[in-house]
């Protein structure tokens, strides 16, 4: 029995499906309108189609998925607003990115737009060591005056990245809870 690993990529005007059969014969690929309001109906929507095509869900071998959706917002800078809260002392962290041009050698370049205003960046006091210990907790009117200046405005998200926050996720998550109460 012939088995298909699926691909499938939800765009912002079109859901592409690719079913790739593992006998080396020719891929079937599909298309449907993608649904905006909830792109999962369009990837239902043609699966659906796709196992009546291919003879049914045992006939899958694996599915990937993949969507542009976020990609295109971001480049179309389609998103809505955002705040982003960082360790103090770093609040021009994306002006100033890995400080390259883009083009190294024209001294006249510029760098594009951030994907976050500079207005919408805040700094709190707190950061985490690389190995996880927190070095510096805000008190509750620290969290308090921060959250009234996020609040005045009026972002549709707001990103918590302490430096090496990766190192300890449990410290964000008590600022982002504590900032998300207020």
């Amino acid at each position: 029995m012939v088995r298909y690993r699926v691909g499938i990529d939800v765009g912002g005007t079109f859901t592409d499906f690719v079913a790739v059969p593992d006998d080396g014969s020719r891929p079937f690929r599909y298309k449907v309108a993608s649904t905006p309001r909830d792109p999962a109906e369009a990837v239902a929507a043609g699966m659906a189609h796709l196992l009546a095509q291919l003879g049914g869900a045992g006939r899958i071998a694996s599915v990937t998925h993949g969507t542009t959706i976020g990609l295109n917002a971001i480049i179309q800078r389609a998103g809505g607003r955002v705040a982003l809260v960082v360790s103090e002392g770093f609040p021009d962290i994306l002006e100033i990115g890995r400080s390259r041009m883009p083009d190294s050698f024209n001294l006249h370049a510029v760098n594009p737009r951030p994907l976050v205003a500079r207005d919408h960046v805040f700094e709190i006091g707190a950061r985490v060591s690389p190995d996880g210990a927190p070095l510096g907790h805000p008190d509750d009117a620290e969290i308090s005056e921060l959250a009234a200046r996020i609040v005045d405005r009026a972002p549709d998200a707001v990103v918590l990245n302490l430096l090496h926050g990766y190192a300890n996720p449990e410290h964000e998550h008590g600022i982002a809870a504590a900032l998300a109460a207020r």
